[in-house]
């Protein structure tokens, strides 16, 4: 008879079919370890895992052997050498080759052969043994299997390292063409990550028991009588009973759904009788007979000789489970806030636990209202348990937000290119511009990069609180800095002036803005040029464009020069009427008699002006024939 049982790696499978080896006299055996080994072998040796054929000759030829119940290589003990750094590392590339596979599954089926076994490893449940009568999928969070491995003090890495070779192991597994990670579609799955072993053994001695099945259990040596039939069932029932015989009040124990009423769900734990439950307990995830509820044994023994248990308790116990891995992992927990109190709010974690949340570590950015922040849903980090040996839970939201903005800034600069779409809302105005939250992260919208036209003022343009679509224009990661655009989502005007605009020709446009040199001219929206203020007039001397022009006038003008690198334009105003020079001659032939008013005298003479802007300078010779001036 065989009892197959499969999972990732640290699931804990190994330790619980030894146990389960040590406690009813089965044969025992771990391919995982007979990987590792022949892992060990080629590392020591060199072997190279992207030239399969030398790993292939080795292991065909390697010595693996127990004796004791320990794994020999070569006549070397290395059962202590199996969950090393380097073998961690390495082993699941080796394992993906399918004729080494090959190898291990064929000696694991010749140790197997005639005898009842407990084997465990990957592919016992869906290639070695899919006949196998009782199958068992032991899995885990990358997280707890990590914390178990560094406990083992079998790695020198640290928990994270452990934790991200075992995801990046994971990964691989899924991915393999032969021998991938799967669950056999009758397999007994079983998330061990809150579970203690012992709970864990109870769980599958007590689901064989259920399914009136039965198995005994051997250290693997070659050669050993098995237990007789018989014997079996009364090992694992004496067993279960035994484990049953040590719990005590207050402990969290699976039982077996039995029977489920309108108002409660019965469980049979294995002790003398069962334990119901109200069915307001489950809330909306009322259990269906056959199903494994986790309990707390609250009494042994009540009034009427039935044991009591609670699953709200249950869940709480498992809760405070979490609760307390997250504190000492640093992991953010999920919560509710509740209402706004003295000094910050008080946040609803669930399942009766309440923390307090200062104000200063509300949020990243100061709180001006606290009730927009009451009944937000959101994730927190747990600074503080307990206080003075009580319960005193105190939260910091900021700290997760701020680790969360970065992850997200981190993904946006990995995988955003510049030219790429991306929406966010208005978030702030300045003078040069607007900030837009991408996401908890704030990208640039600068005044000059909302239009190909002049832009005076930003709100005319966007809206706090809008959502827009923007180009990305230019990205600096070590700066954290993000450029964005809406002006790029249309043509640049300029690539095609010269399609429409050529010197000489006489245009129409709108005053934008005056300065001391001159007015700026819109042509089209994001065609600007200038007027400088010598181009004003042919005759009248401007001090001030004020003195001719307003915002908002609507001229004519001509353009004098352009420079399609520089997005300049010079525009003339004076050009588009008559230059009253060109006629002096014709209004003022010589000897023409006249009279003028003088408006400037000099040592040298005088000026008269003819007309307005055109001036005559009458000499101080010419002034008189017979005076002396």
């Amino acid at each position: 008879m065989i009892v197959a049982i499969d999972g990732p790696a640290g699931s804990g499978k190994s330790t619980i079919a030894r146990m389960l080896a040590e406690g009813l006299h089965f044969v025992y055996v771990n391919s995982g370890n007979l990987y590792r080994a022949l892992t060990l072998g080629a590392i020591r040796r060199g072997l190279d895992e992207k030239a399969p054929e030398g790993v292939l000759a080795y292991a065909r030829g390697a010595g693996i052997e127990y004796r004791g119940g320990r794994l020999f290589l070569d006549g070397e003990d290395v059962e202590d050498l199996l969950h090393s750094a380097p073998v961690d590392a390495l082993v699941a590339q080796l394992s993906a080759i399918p004729a080494l596979r090959d190898i291990v599954n064929a000696q694991v089926r010749k140790v197997a052969a005639g005898m009842d076994a407990v084997v465990e490893g990957r592919d016992m449940t869906t290639v070695v043994f899919p006949e196998a009568k009782y199958k068992f999928f032991l899995d885990a969070s990358p997280e707890a299997r990590a914390r178990r491995r560094l406990g083992q003090g079998t790695s020198g890495d640290s928990l994270e390292e452990i934790a991200r070779n075992i995801a990046m192991r994971d990964d691989i597994d899924r991915a393999k063409s032969v021998g991938a990670l799967k669950i056999a579609p009758d397999a007994y799955y079983l998330d061990s990550s809150d579970l203690t072993l012992q709970e864990v053994y109870v769980n599958l001695c007590g689901k064989i028991l259920h399914q009136g099945n039965h198995m005994g259990v051997k250290e693997v040596e070659m050669g050993a009588p098995a237990p007789s039939r018989d014997d079996i069932q009364t090992q694992l029932q004496e067993q279960y009973l035994k484990s049953l015989e040590g719990l005590e009040e207050g402990d969290l124990v699976d039982g077996h759904v039995i029977q489920v009423t309108s108002d409660f769900v019965f469980v049979d734990v294995g002790y003398k009788s069962e334990g119901k439950i109200p069915v307001i307990e489950f809330g909306e995830n009322v259990p269906n007979v056959g199903d494994v509820v986790s309990v707390i044994l609250v009494k042994k023994e009540a009034r009427n000789g039935e044991i009591v248990v609670s699953k709200k308790r249950a869940d709480e116990k498992v809760y405070w489970r979490q609760v307390s891995n997250a504190f000492k992992d640093h992991l953010p927990l999920e919560g509710t806030i509740d209402k706004e109190i003295k000094g910050g709010f008080e946040v609803n974690l669930g399942h009766g636990l309440r923390g307090f949340l200062p104000a200063s570590k509300a949020d990243v950015q100061r709180i001006e209202k606290g009730d927009k922040l009451v009944g937000l849903k959101t994730s927190f980090y747990l600074e503080r348990l307990y206080s003075e040996k009580k319960v005193n839970i105190v939260l910091n939201r900021r700290k997760w937000m701020e680790e969360d903005i970065e992850k997200h800034r981190s993904e946006f600069f990995a995988n955003t290119q510049i030219g790429d779409s991306v929406k966010g809302v208005v978030k702030s105005f300045t003078s040069f511009g607007a900030f837009i939250d991408l996401g908890g992260f704030d990208g640039l919208l600068h005044i000059n990069d909302m239009s190909w036209g002049h832009v005076t003022r930003p709100k005319d343009f966007v809206k706090k609180g809008q959502e827009i679509e923007l180009k990305v224009i230019r990205m600096e990661p070590e700066e954290r800095r993000i450029n964005l655009s809406l002006k790029h989502f249309t043509p640049d005007p300029w690539s095609t002036f010269e399609e429409r605009y050529h010197i000489g020709d006489v245009v129409h446009g709108k005053v934008t803005k005056l300065t001391d040199y001159g007015a700026f001219i819109e042509l089209e929206e994001g065609i600007e040029g200038l007027a400088h203020i010598s181009e004003f007039s042919w005759v009248r001397k401007v001090r001030k464009p004020e003195e001719m022009l307003n915002v908002g006038d609507e001229v004519d003008c001509m353009v004098l020069n352009y420079d399609l690198q520089a997005g300049k334009v010079s525009l003339g105003l004076k050009q588009v009427q008559d230059n009253p020079w060109d006629q002096v001659s014709e209004k003022y032939p010589v000897g023409m008699r006249l009279q003028a008013k003088v408006v400037k005298l000099t040592s040298a003479g005088a000026f008269v002006e003819l007309e307005e802007g055109i001036d005559g300078f009458l000499h101080m010779d010419d002034l008189s024939w017979t005076k002396h001036v």
